[in-house]
């Protein structure tokens, strides 16, 4: 059975926006493993990393989870996450 989709208030509208304005995830495939930066895109402002793989969680425009591998420094919003002399995997939650 098929039912008519009730269309958006202008509440639902703002709450669904305020939503997207909070919340972001990043997930990201580099095999190569060179240097990458990104800038300018919707919450995540700048990201630099060197990871072959990376997953980003932001709230608020904060980084609250982080799970690299292969990567000895990553930099999200020009804020440090983390930087190491050798390459390896790192994971992290907000504290």
């Amino acid at each position: 059975m098929l039912r008519r989709a009730k269309a958006l208030t202008a509440e639902d509208e703002t709450m669904i926006q305020e939503l997207f304005t909070l919340l972001a995830e990043w997930v990201m495939l580099n095999t190569g493993g060179a240097a990458v930066s990104l800038k300018d895109e919707g919450l995540v402002k700048s990201l630099v990393t060197n990871a072959r793989r990376l997953y980003l969680d932001t709230r608020e425009g904060q980084t609250s989870r982080v799970w690299t591998q292969d990567a000895s420094f990553l930099t999200v919003n020009g804020r440090e996450v983390f930087r190491q002399t050798e390459r390896g995997d790192v994971t992290r939650d907000a504290k």
